[in-house]
């Protein structure tokens, strides 16, 4: 099945020898080994009066020597009804980004609704969230143990649970829809477990997730990057009516998408053209594309450097190119002089040099083909005749 892929990232990403003290990691599978181990992290009362024992499954890359990694938070969906933290396919998908070098937990929350009213509904949301920052805290609190670094601690999750890290990231308990009854549940950060560890986190990327307003995300809020189906029949990839709670209209992946981008947030969306909920986990190729999509999203966060405009304007120049995703031939707009050769040298995010050529330019618009390279992110580089460096950024993707 074909999909279509959009991507912004509104800080363009190039550095100097182009990481900051990554390497490949984060980016490429690095490790080939995981270990993975269960964890406690809290305890609280579900709908029906029952305390629970909530539990976490925490990946972590076999013989990793690092003592700071950077951590991504799981949580599954299921509605706030159904769903658990261990389905091969979430195993997989912790698994995958954990060969990549992370550390990866994938998170019980409290389930369940006494009825199928909006209330009960919005009752169930406020203790999912409360269990996400019981976690969160946890994690800080065990950092040292399990070296994650608490600066690069990001969210993720699908359908509900992707709902839940949107509210996270970017709602006050001010902002809970008016049906949302609070009564005897306490505050957000809730006492799922007593740690007095900060519960912030440094960005997320929501799978099919959607809020319940798009003025929750303001300026100055943290980076967002989403994923979905473009004809999802239960989350509306812009705004409309959901699966689960009837008469609100919310917002989805391009609404989201907007709002981060016109206020100037880091945000990036892809969209896969599809009617499935959840195709980007379930469907293994589309779980292996969003994999891909998150950690190139994060790994620009943390280990690129962004240029500034007066960098673009007095050493270097971006150049546009397309299309872009690409998986095979692109085309580079080149708007300067023609009739020159130019280099042209392709790196990997490493700084490792993978190609060079020297290209004739003869239009303003130059065909290079990219066949020889691995699905990956990679910065191409142009000198001209003149000494003027000029680049490019390239998402290769593999054929279908």
């Amino acid at each position: 099945m074909k999909f279509i892929v959009a991507t912004i990232f509104l800080c363009f990403s190039i550095v100097s020898h182009y990481a900051q003290n990554c390497g490949p990691r984060y980016l490429d599978s690095v490790f080939t080994t995981v270990n993975m181990q269960t964890v406690v992290f809290g305890q609280n009362y579900d709908y029906q009066g029952n305390l629970i024992t909530l539990e976490a499954d925490i990946y972590y890359p076999a013989g990793d020597t690092a003592s700071h990694r950077a951590a991504i938070i799981y949580m599954h969906g299921g509605g706030f009804v159904q769903g658990i933290r261990n389905t091969p396919k979430i195993i997989r998908l912790c698994r995958k980004l954990a060969k990549k070098g992370y550390v990866v937990a994938s998170i019980d929350y409290r389930l369940g609704v006494a009825d199928n009213s909006n209330e009960e509904m919005g009752r169930a949301q406020v203790r999912a969230q409360q269990d996400l920052n019981a976690f969160i805290r946890y994690a800080k609190a065990n950092a040292a143990t399990a070296k994650i670094d608490t600066n690069h601690i990001f969210l993720s999750g699908g359908s509900a649970g992707g709902a839940s890290i949107l509210v996270k990231a970017f709602m006050d308990i001010s902002e809970l829809p008016a049906y949302v009854d609070t009564t005897g549940l306490g505050d957000l950060e809730g006492t799922s477990n007593l740690l007095h560890n900060s519960s912030d986190v440094f960005a997320v990327y929501a799978l099919w997730g959607a809020v319940f307003d798009t003025l929750w995300i303001q300026s100055g809020d943290i980076p967002v990057g989403c994923v979905q189906s473009i004809y999802d029949p239960c989350i509306p990839w812009n705004s409309g009516l959901s699966c689960n709670v009837s008469g609100y209209t919310i917002y989805g992946a391009n609404a989201i998408y907007q709002r981060a981008k016109n206020i100037g947030i880091p945000t990036t969306i892809h969209g896969y053209i599809s009617s499935q909920h959840d195709l980007g986990l379930d469907s293994i190729p589309f779980q292996d594309s969003t994999i891909m999509f998150m950690s190139s999203f994060f790994y620009d966060l943390m280990c690129s450097e962004a240029l500034s405009q007066s960098d673009l304007e007095s050493d270097f120049q971006v150049l546009s190119l397309y299309p872009n995703p690409s998986t095979g031939y692109i085309k580079v707009e080149w708007p300067y002089a023609q009739n020159e050769n130019v280099q042209l040298s392709i790196f990997t995010l490493s700084g490792q040099k993978v190609y060079a050529s020297l290209l004739p330019i003869s239009s303003m618009a130059v065909e290079i083909n990219t066949h020889m390279l691995r699905p990956g992110i990679y910065i191409l580089s142009f000198l001209s005749n003149t000494g003027r460096m000029y680049y490019a950024r390239l998402n290769k993707m593999e054929a279908n």
